[in-house]
């Protein structure tokens, strides 16, 4: 028997359900079979099916061990899809008979290719996340080349032309950011970029400006 991987999961009211890939079959666990369709001990309720119907579910079921949620692994039961089937037609439970459809659902989707293998979507959701790194770099390659053709341009002329050098300047004299200079500006009606503001004070040679805003 191979190793078995996880190929699907899927919600059934509100149980969780996963199905493996056991060689050429697939497979759910007792437990999460007992939970979907309700009973109020799932492990005892079909562990007991089990024996009466021994015969038949011997031939539709494997014990392997499954790595649990506390990180340890136990021998746990799998039924087939044949076993599955089988349990659905001797249970009494309500629900069996709509967990029968959605197994068949499932496993049929997993057949035709109309349901995706976690494996295959991990492995489109990879190659989607790397486009968007790729998109990511050329978008931050742009936004640097903006930015490096926009300290090549000459110094700005509208702070000068505008009549507010003395304010400018007497604010950041005072200790005030640029952007604190820049919004009252704008207050005033002179509506200029935090950047040109920076440039304006490197320009008429008060203390570098590394970061804008600061």
């Amino acid at each position: 028997m191979g190793e078995l991987e996880l190929v699907r999961s899927a919600m059934f009211g509100n149980v969780a359900c996963d199905f493996y890939r056991q060689g050429n079959d697939i497979a759910m666990t007792r437990e999460q079979i007992g939970r979907a369709l309700e009973y109020p001990n799932p492990k005892r309720a079909l562990s007991d099916m089990h024996k009466k119907h021994k015969e038949r579910l011997d031939k539709f079921s494997v014990v392997r061990k499954i790595r649990t949620t506390d990180g340890k692994e136990y021998n746990t039961y799998l039924y087939s899809a044949r076993g599955i089937y089988e349990i659905c037609r001797h249970s009494t439970q309500p629900k069996a008979d709509a967990f029968y459809d959605f197994v068949y659902d499932i496993l049929e989707g997993l057949r035709t290719g109309a349901i995706v293998a976690v494996s295959a979507e991990a492995g489109s959701v990879r190659e989607l996340l790397q486009n968007v790194y790729v998109q990511l770099d050329l978008i931050q390659a742009k936004v640097l080349a903006l930015e490096e053709a926009a300290e090549r341009k000459p110094w700005p002329k509208k702070i000068n032309k505008a009549g507010m050098a003395e304010v400018v300047l007497s604010m950041r004299r005072e200790g005030r950011s640029l952007r604190e200079i820049t919004q009252a500006l704008t207050a005033m009606g002179v509506v200029v970029s935090l950047a040109t503001v920076g440039r304006y004070c490197q320009k008429v040679n008060l203390p570098r400006i590394t970061r804008p805003g600061v």
